[in-house]
């Protein structure tokens, strides 16, 4: 994932340098995102727009913190084409959700 696609400061701060904490905060965020995303996914998968509106709900708040505008904007737009869903978009937004959930559990084990 580019590196200007996220950004760790938000974790860093309330880390406020204790790395094992921070460790810890990154692996833990990267297991509720990877969550997320797959409920989101499958809910649209199965056409459960409520479902996904949940998903999409938890998913903003640390998406917004990671400043992962792009997927943000992805799952909106899946939100809104919902009744004629895009397997490319679906697509794209699943390979971008894997790339970031990798990228923060990178980021938690080079943190030293």
């Amino acid at each position: 994932m580019d590196l200007n696609e996220y950004n760790l400061d938000f974790f860093r701060e309330s880390a406020n340098g204790d790395v094992k904490f921070m460790k810890y905060i990154l692996n833990l965020t990267a297991r509720e995102l990877q969550d997320y995303f797959n409920r989101f996914a499958e809910a649209l998968q199965n056409g459960d727009i409520e479902q996904a509106r949940r998903a999409k709900h938890k998913l903003h708040p640390h998406l917004e913190a990671l400043q992962a505008y792009d997927l943000q904007k992805l799952s909106e737009n899946l939100i809104n084409e919902s009744d004629r869903l895009s397997a490319e978009l679906l697509q794209a937004f699943q390979q971008k959700a894997t790339l970031l959930c990798n990228a923060i559990q990178q980021a938690a084990n080079d943190e030293k």
